[in-house]
């Protein structure tokens, strides 16, 4: 656990960018928050996960993007842990209500336990992974993005879809084990 705050500042040739690399079965939990200090002339400050371990986002944090190996875990606790374009090619988990506004994309999975996740503000045009919902969460998304959606027990999907939708044969699928949509 990490409790206080961390301040990343891009020096001249770096890349600016901060990675955690986590082993298998580990967690590292970052309570305070997660700065990222622009200079004029260098790279954005960002964020890499690496490893198969999880890392535990609880504050809201102001770097500029962040990406997701395969295989690496990022559990979101406060609704702006992830600020900028996210790249996700491991597994995201939101565990608190959240409306994301940033850019999706990547190959992951991303999820909600027990919370709502709201990704109607979100572009999702470069996002090719699926989404899964867990222990009674929702998960609201926009229609056409609904393919690969896994709905677990008690869980709701809830899709946005206009009318001519409504209308359209139901050609995209969600695997829904118990829960239901919407």
């Amino acid at each position: 656990t990490i409790g206080g705050n961390i301040g990343v500042h891009s020096q001249a040739g770096s890349s600016g960018k901060i990675i955690f690399n986590i082993a298998e079965g580990k967690t590292l939990t970052l309570k305070g928050k997660f700065d990222g200090a622009v200079y004029s002339g260098q790279p954005t400050p960002s964020m890499q996960v690496t490893g198969e371990g999880t890392l535990k986002l609880e504050n809201a944090n102001t770097y500029n993007g962040t990406t997701v190996d395969a295989g690496a875990k990022i559990e979101v606790a406060n609704a702006s842990a992830l600020p900028g374009a996210i790249t996700n090619n491991g597994t995201i988990t939101y565990t608190i209500d959240a409306t994301p506004t940033n850019a999706l994309s990547g190959e992951g999975v991303t999820g909600v336990d027990a919370a709502t996740l709201n990704m109607l503000s979100a572009n999702l045009d470069g996002y090719t992974g699926t989404f899964a919902v867990a222990n009674n969460g929702t998960l609201i998304l926009p229609a056409g993005k609904e393919a690969g959606v896994t709905v677990a027990a008690g869980s709701t999907l809830k899709l946005n879809l206009t009318d001519d939708q409504l209308k359209a044969p139901y050609e995209n699928k969600a695997t829904v084990d118990g829960g239901s949509i919407v």
